[in-house]
């Protein structure tokens, strides 16, 4: 048995009419593509500096840097909120400010007005909604997502409060090699798990191939091909089905009491990326190999960053996502519990 992993395309879950209404948005090629624009944006409105969360994929700050655009960082608690606090003793280092709705999940409204005072007194709000999907309302200047962490498709879609057409028109298209080599290999992946026939290793090769070309290629446009087969994806039903599976295996994580959901509880309309629990210190990365073993394609979010404070990085070390994708049913989300409980009892 498959759960979770990287995504195939789904006929299942395509709708003959569009599903999303995006009017307004600019649709680029992934979270990467939105940061380099929302770099340049911020940086011709005389940003210096941007304060970024303690806890967050190292690419972002990297990016960021290579931009042009250097960077601090402010604590994020043990449970993903935010220190306020903290921001606002640094905030005077730093003219942009950027958060994460982590794992789909809102932060509640003193964030919000924290970050509409923060707006009041002159700064930029940069909102990471990568994890999160379309999550509403937005309170940032730029908010953003990225659809390859949610479905089979590559593409992201960025929301400015000012116009970006003259910036963008700065970027001219350019071929992007990536997208003939992830597609085989999302169709090779569907043939290989629900059709189960195909080659393993050629699998793992195209994802490899496909990978370095994201990191290498300053590819800014996102392709119509994409775009269209994400505005007809059933975005409803995904929601729900996320929805219904994150709340069986937090039931099930009942009895296991050393699996710690970060999140205990759904929050109304949340489109969660996955299940993040906290393990005992040292066992993370053996049960993480223990459950891929077994088909169980935890994540890990993310490995600590190289100035991240001790409570980032002790908090960092023991976090795994387990999948709550909409390909899984209930008994799936029972195999995960199993073979979770199988792994912290074997190590």
């Amino acid at each position: 048995m498959f759960v979770g992993g990287e995504f195939y395309p789904d006929p299942r879950w395509v709708r003959a009419e569009p599903q999303l209404h995006t009017t307004g948005l600019y649709f680029l090629n992934g979270g990467r593509a939105c940061l380099t624009v929302i770099a340049a944006a911020l940086r011709a409105r005389g940003v210096r500096r941007i304060l970024l969360p303690s806890y967050l994929c190292p690419s972002i700050p990297k990016t960021l840097r290579a931009c042009g655009l250097p960077t601090a960082f402010y604590r994020v608690r043990a449970d993903l909120s935010l220190d306020l606090e903290d921001i606002a003793r640094q905030q005077s280092r730093a003219q942009a400010l950027y958060f994460i709705n982590y794992f789909g999940f809102a932060h509640p409204p003193a964030v919000r007005a924290f970050m509409q005072d923060y707006q009041r007194s002159g700064g930029w709000v940069v909102e990471d909604n990568a994890q999160a999907g379309f999550l509403e309302p937005s309170v940032g200047d730029f908010v953003f997502n990225s659809l390859r962490k949610l479905c089979a498709h590559d593409g992201a879609y960025l929301h400015s409060r000012v116009d970006l057409a003259p910036l963008l028109a700065s970027f001219p298209p350019v071929p992007n090699p990536r997208l003939p080599l992830i597609r085989a290999y999302r169709q090779g992946l569907y043939a290989y798990q629900v059709e189960h026939r195909g080659s393993h290793a050629r699998l793992r090769a195209l994802y490899r191939q496909a990978e370095r070309l994201y990191e290498r290629l300053p590819v800014i446009h996102g392709d119509a091909q994409e775009r269209c087969e994400i505005e007809h994806l059933d975005w409803a039903g995904l929601r729900q089905a996320r929805r219904s599976n994150y709340q069986t295996l937090l039931d099930l994580l009942n009895s296991i009491p050393q699996a710690v959901p970060v999140f205990p509880q759904l929050q109304a309309d949340t489109l969660p990326l996955g299940l993040p629990v906290y393990l005992p210190r040292g066992l993370r990365d053996r049960v993480y190999e223990a459950l891929g073993q077994a088909g169980v394609g935890a994540v890990i979010h993310w490995p600590p960053h190289a100035r991240a404070d001790p409570h980032t990085r002790a908090a960092a070390e023991r976090m795994l996502t387990l999948p709550v994708d909409e390909r899984a049913r209930r008994k799936h989300m029972e195999y995960v519990a199993l073979q979770l409980s199988r792994a912290l009892a074997g190590v």
